[in-house]
């Protein structure tokens, strides 16, 4: 009894025919010329680049606590002060003639000016930052700091001295504004 298969005439079908045809001994049928092959789908158009955001740059940054922030609170004078936000927003003190804890915002800072600063912040070394910097100096205004960096808000008193990792970050953040 012979099984006769039933077969389309496309290119597996005729390897199979061949390879039963070896099998068995018999002659392979005549080779047909392989169908056109189909065109390749257009290439899919790129997704678009990311919309990076600076904060993006370095990991956990809270958006409700400045990047750098620094407050002197002179015994017989005026605050004064600066903060620099995450989505950008530069905030100093305001003048004489306002509250004497009104920021005001003074410039914002582009999304490349925060990934400078961003960039030139993360070499900053401050796993030696201390809590509390004090002089033995009367007359020294005292000054509070809050940073973030590496996913830590960090808070600092200083009184009469220069921090140099806090020096570093400042000139960072000032080098970051593009002229």
């Amino acid at each position: 009894m012979r099984t006769t298969l039933r077969l389309l005439w496309t290119a597996p079908g005729l390897a199979l025919l061949a390879a039963l045809a070896a099998c068995q001994g018999g002659a392979a049928p005549p080779a047909a010329p392989a169908p056109p092959a189909a065109p390749a789908p257009p290439a899919a158009p790129a997704p678009p680049a990311p919309d990076t955001q600076p904060e993006d740059l370095v990991e956990n940054i809270r958006p409700d606590v400045p990047l750098l922030e620094s407050l002197s609170r002179p015994p017989n004078g005026k605050p004064a002060g600066y903060r620099l936000w995450p989505d950008g927003r530069y905030e100093e003190l305001g003048p004489a003639n306002e509250p004497p804890d009104a920021w005001v915002l003074k410039l914002t800072y582009t999304r490349a000016d925060l990934a400078r600063y961003l960039a030139a912040a993360s070499k900053v070394d401050l796993s030696g930052l201390r809590p509390s910097y004090q002089a033995r100096a009367r007359d020294a205004s005292p000054r509070h700091v809050r940073l973030q960096a590496g996913g830590q808000v960090r808070e600092l008193d200083i009184t009469g001295v220069r921090v140099p990792e806090i020096e570093a970050l400042e000139a960072a953040m000032v080098a970051a504004r593009a002229p």
